[in-house]
């Protein structure tokens, strides 16, 4: 008996003209087929390939990224995977709203949830339509996080009109609107939403000097609703003394804040000592500072010294860029987290503060 053994590995088959234009690339792709996953007579058709070199010319089998049903549409390939959906547009493309309400459409009558939706940069074709209509039908979805992030255009008019969805939204966990151009007045329209959420989890605002003062007090307002804030971003948001006064108190208030980051603001040596006031409360369990390029000198960071040592909670402070902090400073504050003039200061030294 002889028994011949014929062994069969996936080629790359050519490509054709005949295959369907690369996909989006928010839609979710399936892997290319092989020869275990075709029909029957294209399994026959890739034998006669490896054993017939004129098979591949006179009778090619297109290419695709994968298999497309007859009448399919590309809005099917968001729901290949199952569970809730993520809509991420980037900046490849002008985004139109006609786009995002088709796929909006598609997800409530599959009776899906959105979990994540992003708009990265996007160019969009007409602002205040795609803000009108997304502040009107997110309402109908479970979103946990929305990122608008690095889109100039978003003003005071496109903010205030997210306000519907905003302040109705009892589930988002991640907020990110930084790059924008909104002030404490956009802000204050959804200062039901600030008070009442009680999921929100992170909020970033950072790259918007058009916030200010005014709208350091309005996000401070989040103490009053009892948020699980964890982390806060104002980078380069306009802030100066008195909004600082107003993030002291929330840091005082609100034991879940683990990160805050308020890097490129007119703070100074003022702004410091009331977050330094607030770190030794018992209540602050800030694990992340950043004071980059705030404008602080040695004054400031005395007192900073003198709250870390008795915080037990801060594993990270970053001073970068402020050129009015001198060697003398650095060494205090190098002292307060780890003194070594005797074995009793050494245990009494901070050893949280790592970074």
């Amino acid at each position: 008996l002889f028994v011949l053994y014929i062994s069969m590995k996936p080629t790359q088959l050519p490509s054709t003209k005949s295959c369907p234009a690369p996909l989006p690339t928010h839609h979710r792709m399936m892997p290319p087929m092989n020869e275990a996953m075709m029909p029957p007579r294209r399994q026959y058709d890739a034998l006669n390939q490896q054993s017939s070199p004129a098979a591949t010319t006179e009778m090619p089998i297109p290419a695709c990224n994968m298999p497309r049903r007859q009448n399919s549409s590309d809005d099917d390939l968001l729901f290949l995977h199952p569970g809730p959906v993520d809509l991420i547009y980037g900046a490849e493309t002008p985004l139109r709203t006609e786009v995002v309400a088709r796929h909006l459409s598609s997800v409530r009558r599959r009776r899906k949830r959105i979990n994540h939706l992003s708009l990265l940069g996007s160019e969009l074709v007409n602002p205040r339509g795609l803000f009108k209509l997304l502040g009107k039908k997110l309402k109908k979805f479970n979103v946990k996080e929305l990122a608008i992030n690095q889109i100039p255009s978003m003003n005071n008019e496109e903010l205030i009109s997210l306000a519907p969805f905003l302040n109705a939204t009892k589930t988002l966990k991640i907020l990110d609107i930084s790059g924008a151009r909104f002030d404490a007045k956009a802000l204050r329209e959804i200062l039901c939403f600030f008070m009442k959420n009680p999921s929100l989890e992170v909020l970033v605002l950072g790259d918007n000097e058009c916030v200010g003062d005014e709208g350091a007090a309005v996000v401070s307002s989040l103490q009053e609703g009892r948020a699980a804030l964890r982390t806060l971003s104002m980078q380069g948001c306009g802030v100066g003394s008195s909004g600082v006064a107003s993030i002291s108190k929330f840091l005082g208030s609100c034991p879940s804040l683990r990160m805050l980051e308020l890097s490129n603001n007119m703070i100074g040596d003022a702004g410091v000592e009331l977050l330094a006031e607030s770190i030794k409360s018992q209540s602050c369990q800030l694990e992340y500072l950043g004071l980059n390029s705030v404008e602080v000198g040695d004054r400031g960071v005395l007192v900073l010294a003198d709250a870390v040592k008795t915080n037990r909670s801060l594993t990270s402070l970053s001073l970068e860029n402020n050129r009015g902090i001198t060697s003398f400073g650095a060494a205090h504050l190098l002292k307060s987290t780890y003194n070594t003039q005797s074995l009793q200061s050494v245990l009494a030294g901070n050893h949280v503060l790592t970074n």
